[in-house]
C-alpha cells in the first residue's frame, strides 16, 4: 500500500549527489577490517546508496564497491561520481546478487521501511550473499525514535501517514531475531542528530 511509490519518494528526496560528510556508521567498516587486507580484493555491496556520501568513503578507502537504489536520481548519480562503483535500480526486496559474493554488506537507514515477511527475507538474502566471515554492518531506526507512532499502526511496530513510507521500528530483541542466522558480535542501541533532529537507532555488526 505505501511502499508502491518508494522510487518516486526517493527521486524527490534524493536530487543531486551529496557533499555532505559520510555517515558515521561507514567509519567502523575499516576499523573491523585487518590492516593487512588489500583493500582492493574487499567486495563491499552497500545497499540503498542514496545521495552517495557513504559511497565517497568507501570508495576513497580502495574498496571494489557494489551498490542500488529504488531511486534513478541516485543511480544516476553514482554513475556520474564514480566511474568504478557498480551501481544498479533494484527495489531491497527484489534485490538478486550471486551468493558468497561479498565480504562486507553495508546497510545504513535502509531496512526499516518493511513488514516483517518481508524483512525476514531480506535479511535472509544478505546472508546469502555474504561470503563465510563477511561481515553485515546494518543501522535501522528505533522504537525509541521520535517518530515512533506517528500515522496508521499496520504491524507491531510499523507505522505509515498516508503519502509517506511505511516505518518498521527496532528493537535490540528485533534485531537478534532477524539476525538468528549470523554470529552476533555487536548490538547497540545508539542516538545521534540526523536531519537536523535527535533520532533513535539500533545498529549492529553480525559474521556469517
Amino acid at each position: 500500500m505505501y511502499n508502491k511509490d518508494l522510487g518516486k519518494y526517493w527521486d524527490k528526496k534524493w536530487t543531486k549527489y551529496a557533499e555532505k560528510k559520510n555517515n558515521e556508521f561507514a567509519e567502523e567498516v575499516p576499523k573491523i577490517l585487518s590492516p593487512s587486507i588489500n583493500k582492493p580484493t574487499v567486495k563491499l555491496l552497500d545497499i540503498g546508496c542514496g545521495d552517495g556520501r557513504d559511497i565517497k568513503f568507501f570508495s576513497k578507502q580502495g574498496y571494489d564497491i557494489t551498490t542500488f537504489d529504488i531511486s534513478m536520481s541516485c543511480v544516476n548519480n553514482i554513475t556520474k561520481n564514480f566511474k568504478d562503483v557498480k551501481v544498479s535500480y533494484q527495489d531491497i526486496r527484489c534485490m538478486n546478487f550471486k551468493k558468497n559474493s561479498y565480504d562486507i554488506i553495508y546497510a545504513h537507514l535502509t531496512l526499516h521501511y518493511f513488514y516483517d515477511k518481508e524483512t525476514t527475507k531480506i535479511f535472509d538474502k544478505i546472508y546469502d550473499f555474504l561470503k563465510p566471515d563477511g561481515y553485515f554492518f546494518v543501522k535501522c531506526k528505533s522504537i525509541k525514535d521520535f517518530h515512533y507512532g506517528e500515522g496508521r499502526q499496520f504491524e507491531e511496530n510499523c507505522y505509515a501517514t498516508e503519502g509517506k513510507h511505511l516505518r518498521h521500528f527496532f528493537t535490540e530483541k528485533y534485531m537478534k531475531e532477524k539476525l538468528k542466522k549470523f554470529k552476533i558480535k555487536e548490538i547497540k542501541e545508539t542516538e545521534s542528530i540526523y536531519n537536523t533532529q535527535k533520532s533513535a537507532f539500533i545498529k549492529a555488526i553480525a559474521i556469517k
